[in-house]
This record gives C-alpha cells, structure tokens and sequence, in this order.
C-alpha cells in the first residue's frame, strides 16, 4: 500500500466527531484499518478538543488544522495549535490542563505509539503515531473486532451500543446470561445497563458497590477475571440460579495500565449454552472486546452530552418564549393612576409573571413566581394565568381568588412538583384603596411622597400547591395622592450584591425612599440601572419581576 495523505480543518468542537467519522466513513483512499478505527478515532478527538480548549484555537476564533498519513505500517496525524505549548517529558508531569480532568495526555500515551510534541516560532503541533501490525501478528479475532466496530458506530444512542455490545456478546461466547454494569458516580455503585438471563423488573434494584461480589472486585482493581468454579468463591446472595459454575468478567477500560486509566463499568459473563466451562483464551478475547467496547461507550457518552446540552438550549428558547407572551405588551393604567411593570428573565427560564386585568368594579394586579427553572415550570405558569384570567372576574376578593386557585391547581401542581408564589391586589383607582393577598410571596411595599418610611405588609397564606385546604387573609390599605405600593418576586430580594451580600427586604426600602417621586416606568428604570452597576454576578441567579402602582 502506498503512502496515503490527508488535510483537514475543523472550524469548532461540536464538528469534531462528524468530521472525523465522515473520514472514516467515506474516504475510500484512506482506509483505516478496522480493528484500529476506535482507538484512532478517540485518540484524534481528545487530541483536537485539547487544540481548541487549550491550544489558543477557541479563544482566537481560530479553525484546528489537522494532518493525517497513512502507510503499510504507521497510522500518524499532526494536530496544530498556537498556544504556549505543552512539556510531554516526565511521567511525574501535571497535565490538569490537558484534556478531560487531567485524563487526556494518559489516555493518548495508552491509544498511540508515539507521542510527542513540537513547539515552533509561529505553530505548534502534536504528533500522533500508531503502528499498523502485519495480518499475522494481529488477534485472530480481528474480524470479530471489525465488524463490532462499524456496528457501534452506527449506533444511534448509548443505550443501543449497550444492546449491540451485549448481543454480540451472547453470540460470540455462547451464552446465556450476560449483563453490562456502568458505575454511577452519584449512587458510588455499578447499575445494570443492558442484560440478558434476568428481569427487566430486577434492573432498578440492582446496585454493586466496589469490592463487592465478582463484578464489584473487577471494578476496583480494573482487571478482568475468570472463575472456573462459582461454587469455590464466597458470593453475596445472588438473584437467580446460575445453570454453570464458570464465570467471566471484564472491566470496561479505555487503557490496560494504570496510568490515567478510566474504569467505565464492567461486562458479565455466566452459563454457557453447552455447559462447559470459560477458558483463558476467552478472557483474553472478553478483555480485548471490553476495551473496543470501552472506547464507542465513551464517545457515545460524549454525544448524549452534546446532544442533552443542544435539547437544553432548545428548552430555554421555548422557555423564554413562552414567558415572553405570557407578560402584558402594555399596561393600560386608570386616569387615577400610574402602572408600570418589569420583567427581567434569567437565562436558564423559570416562571415569573405579572399582569393587570381590568373589570367593572376595579382591577386585579398579580405578581406570580413558579418554583424551578425549566419548560415545565414555564407551561405550570401558562395554566396559573389561564385560571387567574378565568377565575378573577367571579371573585371580587383576593382571599377567595387565591383559594380557589389554589384548588383547581392544586393535584397539577403535586404531580408536576411545583409551588406557585403570588402576591394578589384588588385596586380600585377611584377610591384610592386596595386590598392585597399573599401566598408565599414577598411583602407588599407601601410608600409615598412625603412619608419618611416604607410600610411592609407580609403575605398571609402558603403558596399554592403546598396544602390543598389553605386559607387566605386580605388586607385593605387607602392611597392618598402620590402614594403607592410595589409587588416582586424573590429575585429581587435575593438580588446578590457587591461586595458580598443580597438587596433584601431593608435594600428595597432603602431605594424606594430615594426614588419614590419617580413615576413608575422612570423609577424602574432607574433603579434597573442602580442594580446593575451594584449585581456581583451577571446574568442574576433568578428572574425579577417588578410590578409598580402610584396614584398621581
């Protein structure tokens, strides 16, 4: 085979992988060989994620430029950066910088032959060299090996690689039982991931600790192991009978040494359809799928990452939009009066909203905030103000409002785990008088030209979704000419600080003393631009949601 030559250029992370598997896939003048496709493929992707998160490309704007050569004997890429370059010699070096949690460099070391950096004026690059052996050196199950890989990497999901790598399994080593653990960092225990020979029903309750029982031994010590007689070892209590009394097990590694090793789980193995026992060539054949298997779990990891952080962004546009038609364009205030209301949105979403609803008698102000950030706290909020707009003109009194909200809501809010804080105003512009109703909200701020404090009056109830049979109390206040009152929700009050602190409840007051000429457009707009210079984090951690009523 002659010496075959390839360029390349990647313009950001995200078309790391397709590129690279379009390479594979579709250049038929450059073959790799297919017992070596997984390998070579993770071993580029760390190298060139590292280019762009470390090399200078990301932060530049700059594309990674990528050199592959392939011969009878050496598959080598050179990955190009400009950044300050990296010292490879040592095997005491601190490598945190380069790639996943520091793993990158060692599991580079563990997929290549050669390793080895080159700084330059200009450009740097990384050179990446693995030796091609000849067709007799190679496993015998080289052909197994080939077709496992182009299956996985056709595989749509992670759950389908496990279902794939399991089913070869079974057929390849003849049995019946087989599982896949993966270890959950969050529970410290392995889980069942894909199984044949025991219950679906059984799969949630399956946990392993490490050192615990074959497959928990196996994880620890990242080494594959072959018991001859079950009946020998001393095992916890096992769920079901096993038909043999040979047993395989193998970690799921991405590299057979120690250094910068990264243990996924591990792969059973148990009763042999012609009952006979599991030999050392079938370890060796077990641990060499293992760690093919290791690598496609991996990059499967990779894309489900990608993919739920595209669903999520996908989410929060969903979300805002939402929330976005959810607040009044205008707000059309009584000849009596002055109303100006402000939404701040947070970037994750969530579930904060005010409106104004005018009837015959009077009008009804609501400030509303749903628990979490997410579309589903924002779809709860689209059902609070179906109720709310449906409910307040057959209950002039806030009390009654909020109690019959909260029972229509309350067995939606329970299932979806979500709780709604509102702060509920009657008004009445004509005669200068209000009646205000709380569930779970922050107080009502009372204030006017002329008055030397801010009069706080707290919220009575439990917001809605917390206890179906709850009470609500009102509280009726008589405005004079340039008096008012302000609703929000607890982002405001929680609003962070420089240098370390929040607003809170005596920093409202505070700035509604000094701005409480304003009207109330100005004065949110003032205060917009008063908060913003003094937010010690930005974006702010939670929507704000500022409603303001003053008579004139």
């Amino acid at each position: 085979m002659g010496q075959k030559r390839l360029s390349l250029t990647i313009h950001r992370p995200e078309k790391i992988y397709p590129t690279l598997s379009r390479i594979f896939r579709d250049f038929s003048g450059f073959k790799v060989p297919f017992h070596l496709q997984s390998n070579w493929l993770l071993a580029l992707f760390e190298a060139i994620q590292n280019a762009f998160q470390h090399g200078g490309a990301k932060k530049a704007r700059q594309a990674v430029r990528v050199e592959l050569r392939l011969d009878a004997h050496w598959l080598q890429a050179k990955i190009f950066d400009r950044g300050p370059g990296l010292n490879l010699k040592g095997r005491g070096l601190k490598v945190s910088a380069f790639g996943e949690r520091g793993r990158g460099l060692p599991i580079l070391r563990q997929l290549t032959d050669t390793l080895r950096y080159q700084k330059g004026k200009k450009e740097n690059y990384l050179l990446l060299k693995k030796k091609i052996l000849p067709p007799e050196k190679r496993y015998r199950f080289t052909d197994l090996l080939s077709e496992m890989s182009h299956r996985l990497s056709e595989a749509p999901n992670l759950q389908k690689i496990y279902d794939l790598i399991l089913e070869k399994l079974i057929e390849v080593f003849n049995v019946e039982r087989a599982s896949i653990m993966i270890y959950d960092p969050h529970e410290a225990a392995l889980k069942v991931a894909a199984a044949r020979g025991i219950s679906p029903d059984l799969f949630p309750d399956i946990r392993v600790k490490k050192g615990e029982g074959i497959s928990g031994d196996v994880f620890r010590n990242s080494r594959p192991l072959l018991v001859e007689d079950l009946k020998k070892r001393r095992l916890p209590r096992r769920r079901g009978k096993y038909q043999t009394h040979s047993f395989l097990s193998a970690p799921l590694i991405l590299s057979p040494l120690k250094v910068g090793e990264e243990t996924l789980g591990v792969i059973n193995l148990t009763d042999r359809r012609d009952g006979g026992p599991f030999t050392k060539r079938d370890l060796k054949l077990l641990t060499a799928i293992s760690q093919q298997a290791a690598a496609f779990v991996k990059i499967g990891r990779l894309l489900e990452r990608l993919r739920a952080a595209e669903r999520v962004t996908e989410d929060l546009a969903v979300v805002r939009e939402i929330q976005t038609k959810l607040l009044p364009e205008e707000i059309a205030s009584p000849p009596q009066a002055m109303i100006a209301g402000q939404a701040i949105l947070n970037e994750r979403g969530g579930g904060d909203y005010y409106d104004v609803v005018k009837d015959p008698q009077g009008f009804y102000l609501v400030v509303a905030d749903v628990s979490g950030h997410s579309l589903a706290s924002a779809l709860t909020m689209v059902n609070f103000r179906s109720a709310f707009r449906m409910f307040s003109p057959q209950y002039p009194s806030p009390p009654a409002l909020l109690q019959a909200l909260n029972s229509v809501m309350f067995e939606d809010l329970k299932k979806a785990e979500h709780f709604i804080c509102v702060s509920l105003v009657r008004f009445y512009p004509d005669k200068g008088e209000l009646i205000f109703a709380g569930a779970g909200a922050v107080p009502l701020f009372l204030y006017g030209e002329g008055r030397k404090d801010v009069r706080m009056c707290p919220s009575q109830g439990f917001p809605l979704g917390i206890d179906p049979k709850a009470k609500y109390e009102g509280e009726s206040f008589r405005l004079g000419p340039r008096e008012g009152f302000i609703q929000c929700t607890d982002g405001v009050v929680d609003l962070p600080l420089k240098p370390q602190g929040v607003l809170g409840l005596e920093g409202i007051k505070k700035l509604l003393l000094s701005h409480q000429h304003y009207p109330p457009a100005e004065m949110i707009a003032r205060l917009r631009i008063i908060l913003r210079k003094k937010m010690s984090i930005r974006p702010p951690p939670d929507d704000i949601t500022v409603l303001v009523t003053k008579m004139k």
